[in-house]
């Protein structure tokens, strides 16, 4: 499954989440403070969480604390060049989760605190590389990586749910939203073969700084990486 396959998919949820809100706008009387614990698995990991609200002072309003640790496949390409990747997340979040009159669908927003990045191997087109401006023989070249990682560590969440998070009751809830990062730090590293020249060398690790910036323009999308997760909520 593709990132940009999972943003439709993020858009599609959001779309019936708001559908059902009419319908579900009304719920049982329920005691002021309320907690939950979560558990949870989308196409970025598992995570688990803990929530809390307290009705008197905050209606409608949860706050939770969670950890997520996951990743999946996504391949990259660029002018000439292919890339095996694997995007990987490891987050701390706090959200803020507000149910408008208390139903079960939920708007997110918060900030999540940790590592995104997209390790990449790059794959030699029949038996040649085309990296930069030249092409170079895949027997004279022992590898070609990359990472892109975001720039900043606290990047903001929004999103939606639908589902309870505290109270007295257990269930199912499902989350989908965008991470978001205002930067992107891309790197390509050229590992030359032991046949390769010194000049020939030299001139494959100039190409991978070419490379590098054409690996900064295919990887834009990372800038709001979409998250669909569904869980099992905890409440008491």
């Amino acid at each position: 499954m593709s990132i940009k396959a999972i943003q439709v998919g993020a858009l599609a949820l959001a779309a019936l989440a708001g559908s059902a809100y009419a319908d579900n706008s009304m719920v049982a009387q329920r005691k002021d403070v309320g907690l939950g614990v979560q558990a949870s698995y989308g196409v970025d990991g598992a995570g688990v969480s803990i929530a809390a609200d307290y009705l008197l002072i905050f209606p409608n309003t949860t706050v939770r604390l969670g950890f997520n640790d996951g990743g999946i496949s996504h391949n990259v390409s660029t002018t000439g060049m292919k890339y095996d990747g694997n995007y990987t997340a490891r987050d701390v979040s706090l959200l803020v989760d507000w149910a408008p009159n208390g139903g079960f669908f939920r708007v997110t927003g918060g900030l999540l605190s940790g590592t995104n990045r997209i390790s990449l191997k790059g794959v030699s087109d029949g038996n040649k590389y085309q990296l930069g401006h030249n092409t170079y023989a895949a027997d004279q070249v022992y590898s070609i990586d990359g990472e892109v990682t975001a720039a900043n560590k606290i990047k903001p969440y929004i999103g939606v749910g639908w589902g309870k998070l505290t109270g007295s009751d257990s269930g199912l809830f499902i989350d989908a939203g965008l991470t978001l990062s205002n930067k992107l730090n891309s790197t390509v590293t050229a590992v030359c073969g032991a046949s390769m020249f010194d000049s020939y060398c030299a001139r494959l690790k100039a190409d991978a700084l070419v490379e590098q910036s054409k690996l900064n323009d295919s990887v834009k999308f990372l800038k709001a990486v979409p998250t669909i997760k569904i869980g099992y909520v905890w409440g008491f």
